[in-house]
């Protein structure tokens, strides 16, 4: 088992923003404009949620290729993530067994303010092959 817990940094670009519209369907325009972002209260273009909901998968995805899937998945959104903000994502891994592992998730900006926090659990599975 691959050792815990586990950090990444990453600036949030435009690049990545547009990329996630495209994928998600999401064409709110307080992703793409400033403009648009300010009227509706906020200081800069703000990144899709889910954005930073997928991008904290990242420590989990390889165990999904060795028989584990996701059984449970709970993010809290604590404050908006902006373009060219650097998130800070740390997963911590809160139980192991050989049936179940379960990681605690948190992301900082790079002011220390709280971006998400949340939980994923997976189960070892039994099965042949992967549910579909």
């Amino acid at each position: 088992m691959e050792s815990f817990p586990k950090t990444m940094e990453i600036v949030i670009t435009n690049k990545m923003i547009r990329q996630y519209a495209a994928i998600s369907g999401d064409v709110n325009p307080i992703h793409f404009s400033k403009t648009a972002a300010k009227k509706a209260g906020f200081p800069n273009q703000v990144a899709h949620g889910m954005l930073t909901m997928a991008l904290s998968t990242i420590f989990i995805s390889p165990l999904l290729q060795r028989q584990w899937r996701v059984v449970y998945f709970r993010i809290k959104f604590s404050s908006p993530l902006f373009i060219d903000d650097r998130l800070t994502i740390q997963a911590t891994m809160m139980n192991h067994s050989e049936e179940e592992l379960s990681f605690k998730i948190s992301g900082n900006n790079q002011h220390n303010a709280p971006i998400i926090q949340g939980q994923i659990k997976l189960k070892k599975c039994t099965e042949s092959k992967p549910p579909v």
